[in-house]
């Protein structure tokens, strides 16, 4: 199970504008429930695919930093 931290990390990455709803999907969905369980899934799963999106620009620019100095 992720920590609250990294969660939280992850959901930075996520439109502001939706970032409670998917918080609470989250918690339900880890929580077990399934009454929605696709449409859980999938916003879990977005979630994921923008953090993932954001954290290779983030190492690529800290490399292209540490590169200049």
């Amino acid at each position: 199970m992720l920590t609250h931290g990294l969660f939280e990390e992850m959901l930075a990455a996520y439109p502001a504008e939706k970032r409670e709803l998917a918080r609470q999907v989250f918690y339900r969905f880890a929580e077990g429930d399934s009454t929605q369980f696709f449409t859980q899934l999938f916003i879990v799963l977005d979630i994921y695919a923008h953090y993932a999106e954001r954290i290779p620009q983030t190492v690529i620019e800290a490399n292209q930093g540490s590169m200049a100095n």
